[in-house]
């Protein structure tokens, strides 16, 4: 997760699909259900608020 976070920070323009097959899922929907796990919300809402601040 730590290196999708970093992924998602330095490339905010770059899709969520292509980042969940960089850092090694097979599919953006289990990356998505896996981050959601970890950190209590999509990884397209934690992007949101991590470049609002």
């Amino acid at each position: 997760m730590n290196e999708a976070k970093q992924l998602m920070t330095a490339n905010p323009d770059r899709k969520m699909e292509d980042i969940a097959y960089t850092v090694g899922f097979s599919s953006p929907s289990y990356f998505s259900k896996v981050f959601a796990s970890h950190e209590g919300m999509s990884p397209t809402v934690w992007r949101r608020e991590v470049m609002s601040k």
